[in-house]
């Protein structure tokens, strides 16, 4: 009895003991880019158009865009691609939120420098404006003087406005254009100032956008008051009008801005399981039909050939909300957008995605202003854009960090050397890449190969790896990540799969459940 009690004491002890020796897998990294030739871009002439018109709908994401266009749902947005294409572009120095975004693509610059890091409307919010000189339209009229018009179209207050008779509590005026000054850098300006905002206005009263709720948006008859001071796109459409009616025959920069698609994606969500809302839907074709609006006074006046037109947004959007960080870790439903541009030769050569601050220096330099003259320079570096048909890829993917999930845990979590991991996990390389990727190799020292279970330009997942996949022992793994340019970029993985897994801890824990009472109960005879 005695020695059948310490055999079995031992034989717990020891699995006790191994149990304990965790598979210990550690990883370091390291990223070499390979030199490759760089691509440059085709030998052409710049374009030039001496008309441009600018569109954005705020919060449209780049799936239904796409989609609504294809099947000519939004035959406005439609015409305008079949007249040039339709670009990829992307959020990538600010929170996917309005005026960051607005700031951005009116100056070509992120936000470092142009200051305007969140939305300026609202009680409490800080009033700033983009510093005097760095718009698009300030830079025409620096260069052009009266010999270009400009005209900016508005929903909302960017100076001061009347709001006795609104709603809301507080001062709603958004200042980022405020230092734009009217009649010296824009010629035709209209946004919600222009409007009294009183009862008895009926300019105002045809003007707002009533949206689907009367508890949220319009003219409120029992208390007399106005909520939120939005103007409709088909209103801001028919101001272009007039605009167009007094300097068609000019060169001109037309500036604006329809709401509807994020107003009602924040009350009505963009999609419910998957599935477009008819909310949205629907406010994405009042966008169109007041882009119709505006392509049918260019064709009118016989200068849609001679108009570069583009059609965008601020950011994407995704089920009820947008905000985020910048592309590559934000969301891509609303860090990713599409733009439809209605020229072929303001593209890139490379047919790859553009950043939101490349539409400043685009234009300008369509336009004929000499870039190289601005500072801070465009250069596609350091938060300043380039022209769109400057813009090459030629780096390498670049690596940003490496993760691991459990298979019993949903957060992936950062590698660190030491890192204990005692099931199959996933493993996780997030990396940042201008172009798609083409190829995607994980080897091992005996040659080895581990396909991966997914790709995509942010984010490479292996899935479901352990010691019947890599085997015991320590491990160099060997990961090539090559862009469709042939720029490759190498990563070592150095991995410890030591010991054994917890499956074994959990054996040994039944097994003592049953051996401790049998030790006792004979221990007692």
């Amino acid at each position: 009895m005695i020695i059948m009690k310490k055999q079995v004491i031992s034989l717990i002890s020891l699995l006790l003991i191994f149990s304990m020796i965790h598979s210990n897998y550690s990883v370091s990294y390291t990223s070499t880019d390979r030199d490759l030739e760089i691509i440059n871009s085709e030998t052409k002439e710049m374009p030039s158009y001496n008309k441009v018109v600018f569109i954005t709908w705020d919060g449209v994401r780049e799936k239904w865009f796409e989609e609504l266009t294809a099947d000519n749902t939004l035959g406005n947005a439609s015409k305008v691609v079949q007249l040039g294409h339709l670009q990829k572009v992307r959020i990538t120095t600010h929170i996917t939120s309005t005026d960051p975004g607005l700031s951005t693509m009116e100056t070509g610059y992120g936000d470092a420098i142009h200051g305007i890091s969140a939305n300026q409307f609202g009680p409490g919010s800080p009033k700033l404006s983009i510093p005097d000189g760095l718009t698009t339209t300030e830079r025409l009229k620096a260069a052009f003087g009266d010999n270009i018009k400009t005209g900016m179209f508005l929903p909302w207050s960017f100076h001061q406005i009347n709001e006795e008779y609104m709603m809301q509590e507080g001062n709603y005026t958004d200042t980022i254009f405020a230092n734009i000054k009217i009649g010296v850098d824009v010629d035709y300006w209209f946004a919600s100032e222009n409007l009294s905002w009183t009862p008895d206005d009926n300019e105002s009263l045809r003007a707002i956008y009533e949206g689907y709720s009367n508890d949220n948006h319009g003219f409120h008859p029992d208390v007399g008051m106005f909520s939120d001071p939005l103007i409709k796109s088909s209103y801001l459409a028919e101001q272009i009008t007039k605009f167009l009616d007094l300097y068609a025959d000019d060169s001109f920069y037309i500036r604006t801005h329809f709401t509807e698609p994020d107003t009602v994606g924040h009350g009505y969500f963009e999609s419910k399981d998957g599935v477009i809302t008819p909310e949205y839907k629907t406010a994405l074709i009042q966008c169109d039909e007041a882009l119709g609006i505006i392509l049918n006074k260019l064709e009118e006046e016989g200068i849609l050939e001679d108009t570069l037109v583009i059609v965008g947004t601020d950011h994407g959007f995704y089920k009820e909300s947008h905000d985020g960080e910048p592309w590559p870790n934000g969301k891509i439903a609303v860090t990713q957008q599409v733009f439809a541009i209605s020229k072929n030769d303001v593209k890139t050569s490379q047919d790859i995605a553009i950043a939101q601050m490349d539409i400043a220096p685009t234009i300008l330099s369509v336009l004929g202003v000499d870039i190289s003259t601005l500072t801070p320079a465009y250069t596609g570096e350091d938060e300043t854009g380039i022209p769109i048909w400057d813009k090459i890829d030629d780096d390498a993917p670049r690596l940003i960090k490496v993760q691991y999930q459990l298979e019993t845990q949903y957060i992936p979590r950062d590698f660190e050397n030491g890192s204990k991991i005692n099931e199959p996990f996933d493993l996780y390389l997030q990396i940042n890449e201008w172009s798609d990727i083409k190829a995607v190799s994980m080897k091992t020292e005996d040659d080895k190969i581990i396909e991966p279970s997914s790709i995509s330009n942010t984010q490479i997942i292996w899935e479901k790896l352990d010691k019947s996949v890599l085997g015991g022992g320590s491990h160099s793994l060997v990961v090539t990540i090559t862009d469709e340019f042939d720029l490759t970029t190498q990563i070592t993985i150095n991995i410890n799969a030591g010991g054994v897994s917890y499956s074994w801890f959990y054996s040994v824990i039944a097994l003592s459940l049953v051996a401790i009472p049998i030790l006792v109960k004979r221990y007692k005879k």
